[in-house]
């Protein structure tokens, strides 16, 4: 026994040494931050917990309260912004306190597998809290104002945390003007609209053409850059027996349509997009599931003069003279449209292009033509006039790109950038931070209607710091976070936002609480003679009417301790893990001193870990690890009863 507790000393030194290392690397980390927490009479420890062995990445996480009775009980002010949040280093958290029943949102960041994060939340007397504005998946609106109209001259301006995997728009005012993100770290400004001066070019184009084969070579429009649509129009022919061929495109291509068509023999027309990442082969491998004969012509589009994806018709089809491609609304809406006419034919034709069309090129071969023809028009709905061709074997579609002056930044790395977009001079530019600007010249006016705008929508901007937006070089709009259901305009024209509020975890393997709240100081009775009931802790534990969601027991030490350290919840946290420790390995000891039976130390250090995870000193989740061990340890040793 006396072995086995030297043993124990040993080891207990050896830890101690390490807590002391620790706790010096840890003390450089202890951050200055920008709020003022010195006064703050209430605090209150958070945890947030991932339950997934999968990571998670950028968390804005919800924790239940009710923030109305924490006013009404003076652990608020009115404005709800006597707060802050910081983390386990002592560093503001971005944090937006929850409006009527709506939960309170803060920025958890990063999460590895089944991690556990705590942090604290300081109220009244509190100054310089890092609250922002935590959109719901709709964003925020603002109504149409002619004071807010761009003209031809304008600029946006908006900071806040940005999600480089959203697909939604951080401005927009349908028909006029938006900027939004791709999924994939890039971001686009784009002026919409009928001024006649947004049609899509067609920058190059080419052909291709085989037979006999089941391997499809087509070549792309030169000259491509990245961001650059291109559009591949395929026709194919075959007159062997087993239907008609089904095309294959190669990686990333996106179909707008592929119909087959049977007069005897097989004919297959179809017409595939894709926006070029800048690094494709000028000759792409495509297929077919049987030995044809095709053709193809290939569009560029470029970068600056279409917005969004191309859309296409039904297509039709016959055996006739003339092909006549379908009416097709594209739904833009009365814009500056690139429409195209595209057909297969099994008959030559020099100069098919329907009424005021021009044509684009033809490829191909007896029984497997492809024509492309084009027309700009602002217009919602066109239906092209026919094709002229001689009598043969047909089918023709109609394409529509919308139209749009377009400015781009590739691969967005600030995690909290500032974006500004803006209209100069007849130059449109969109920069990021202090980088250097994408830019576009565009001589027109951004188109004025009355459509709403809306911002940050479907979590492209996971928190937001402010919104600017000016017209003529006037400031016509700003907007940050207020507590209440509408945000006041403070530029003073009186353009009130209607915003909408984050609810639920944006993981939702990752979930938080309010564990406790506290006075930072007990409040003492004063050295005097009273008469009858008096208040003696004039700062309540909780006020009436709080909902508090509690994962821990309630720890008697947290606010004496707290005042101990001056709120610094590094340290704090660094003494619980110690303290923790000690009481283990103590009940270790007495395990080891009464008895040899492994089960026992199991359940008794088990039972103490348990103590430490409900009084909020580490996660729930140590005690898995715990089982898992202890489990372990007791299947593989046959040298201890369990008596």
């Amino acid at each position: 026994m006396k072995n086995l507790v030297i043993a124990e000393l040993k080891t207990l030194r050896s830890l101690l040494l390490l807590i002391g290392i620790a706790a010096l690397m840890l003390s450089p980390l202890y951050s200055v931050t920008a709020s003022d927490i010195s006064n703050a009479h209430y605090y209150g420890n958070i945890s947030a917990t991932n339950n997934s062995s999968s990571a998670a990445s950028g968390v804005a996480a919800v924790f239940t309260t009710n923030t109305t009775a924490m006013i009404a009980n003076g652990f608020l002010n009115s404005s709800a912004n006597d707060c802050a949040m910081q983390d386990s280093t002592g560093a503001d958290i971005a944090f937006m306190p929850g409006y009527s029943t709506n939960p309170w949102v803060f920025y958890a960041g990063d999460f590895t597998s089944y991690q556990v994060k705590t942090s604290v939340l300081y109220t009244t007397n509190v100054s310089g809290g890092n609250i922002e504005y935590f959109p719901g998946n709709a964003g925020m609106s603002v109504s149409d104002n002619s004071n807010m109209e761009w003209g031809n001259s304008g600029n946006l301006t908006i900071a806040g945390r940005f999600d480089p995997t959203s697909t939604g728009n951080i401005y927009s005012k349908p028909g006029a003007l938006s900027l939004g993100g791709d999924g994939a770290g890039n971001i686009a400004g784009a002026i919409y609209g009928a001024s006649g001066a947004l049609f899509p070019s067609i920058a190059s184009s080419t052909t291709s053409t085989g037979t006999g084969a089941t391997s499809l070579t087509v070549n792309l429009a030169p000259g491509f850059v990245t961001d650059d649509l291109s559009i591949v129009v395929v026709s194919t022919y075959k007159n062997a027996a087993g239907g008609d061929a089904a095309i294959t495109p190669a990686t990333g291509w996106t179909q707008l349509f592929e119909t087959g068509y049977t007069n005897t023999n097989y004919w297959t027309h179809g017409a595939w997009y894709k926006v070029l990442d800048g690094t494709e082969s000028t000759t792409q491998s495509w297929s077919s599931n049987a030995s044809v004969s095709y053709s193809s012509v290939a569009l560029r589009i470029d970068k600056n003069n279409y917005a969004g994806v191309p859309v296409a018709g039904t297509t039709a089809a016959g055996a006739s003279v003339n092909p006549d491609p379908p009416s097709l609304t594209s739904g833009y809406g009365n814009v500056d449209t690139l429409w195209l006419a595209v057909c297969e034919d099994s008959t030559y034709s020099s100069n098919p292009a329907p009424t005021s069309y021009t044509n684009v090129s033809y490829n191909g071969s007896s029984n497997y033509y492809t024509y492309v023809a084009y027309r700009n028009r602002t217009i919602a709905t066109e239906n092209p006039s026919t094709f002229g061709i001689a009598n043969g074997t047909w089918e023709a579609n109609t394409i529509a790109i919308e139209g749009a002056s377009v400015v781009r930044v590739l691969g967005v790395s600030a995690a909290v950038p500032t974006f500004n977009l803006s209209l100069s001079g007849g130059t449109f530019s969109l920069q990021v931070d202090s980088n250097t600007p994408s830019t576009v010249s565009y001589a027109g006016n951004v188109t004025n209607n009355a459509n709403p705008i809306t911002f940050c929508t479907n979590g492209i901007m996971p928190y937001v710091s402010s919104i600017k937006t000016y017209a003529g070089g006037v400031l016509s709009g700003s907007w940050a976070w207020q507590f209440g259901s509408t945000f006041t305009d403070l530029s003073g024209y009186g353009n009130t936002a209607t915003p909408t509020f984050r609810t639920n975890s944006s993981d939702s393997d990752v979930t938080a609480s309010l564990d406790s709240l506290y006075p930072v100081t007990e409040a003492k009775a004063a050295a005097a003679t009273v008469v009858g009931n008096a208040p003696w802790n004039t700062a309540p534990e909780k006020p009436s009417g709080l909902t508090i969601v509690t994962g821990a027991i309630h720890n008697p030490l947290y606010p004496f301790l707290h005042s101990l350290f001056s709120g610094n919840s590094s340290v704090e946290i660094l003494f619980w893990y110690v303290l923790s420790f000690f009481i283990i390995w103590g009940g270790g000891l007495l395990a080891i001193r009464y008895g040899k039976s492994i089960f026992v130390k199991t359940i008794v250090m088990g039972a103490l870990m348990l103590g430490g995870a409900l009084s909020n000193v580490y996660g729930i989740w140590m005690m898995i690890t715990w089982g898992c061990d202890a489990f372990g340890i007791i299947i593989m040793s046959r040298f201890y009863g369990f008596g």
